[in-house]
């Protein structure tokens, strides 16, 4: 929808005369031109609030596209729930593509023998890529992750640490995995590296 011009130029400047008797048409006139004129400034304004990217909160640009920017000094979104995960029989970490583009994920002192990574809510339309940094930081033992998505399919790359679709990390062993997808239903699994 076109924006709407804010119309001044009818607006008589010279009206009314002084020392003479003036029609008190052109007042009506006049604030006519005002009025619709403060309206559409109205319009403006309120789309404007609700539509324009801001400075002072977060801005959702509902998939549109940003074209011919020039990004500095940028970061990524750091998740941080799963950083220590301290009951070796509750759920595992959910990686939600809303919530973070890295997922720091770790056992704590836990001694955690498996848990399984949820993988959700990436783009149906377009790319998707999360970054995991996955460890095991009890002092004895190691933890086998495995994957989770519904009605989707994990592919890995050809890194050896991959059984299946699953890896294991060790005692203070950190591994970075990156989840992409194209399509939000075929997840292509990178090793990205191991450190210790």
């Amino acid at each position: 929808m076109a924006d709407e011009v804010i119309v001044y130029t009818t607006i008589d400047e010279d009206f009314p005369v002084a020392g003479q008797d003036n029609d008190s048409q052109g007042f009506r006139d006049n604030f006519s031109v005002v009025k619709t004129g403060l309206s559409t400034a109205n319009t403006e304004i309120l789309a404007l609030k609700n539509n324009a990217a801001k400075l002072n909160v977060d801005n959702d640009f509902g998939e549109n596209n940003i074209t011919n920017a020039n990004l500095v000094a940028n970061t990524l979104d750091k998740n941080t729930t799963y950083a220590s995960i301290t009951n070796p029989s509750g759920a595992g970490p959910v990686i939600d593509f809303s919530d973070g583009a890295v997922y720091s994920i770790n056992t704590g002192n836990a001694e955690i023998s498996s848990k399984t990574i949820s993988v959700e809510n990436f783009s149906l339309e377009n790319a998707s890529q999360v970054r995991l940094v996955v460890g095991t930081n009890s002092t004895t033992g190691s933890t086998e992750w495995t994957f989770s998505s519904t009605g989707a399919t994990f592919v890995t790359d050809d890194s050896a640490i991959w059984s299946g679709t699953a890896f294991t990390t060790t005692t203070s062993q950190t591994m970075i995995i990156d989840v992409f997808s194209l399509d939000g239903v075929t997840y292509y699994l990178t090793h990205v590296g191991t450190y210790s």
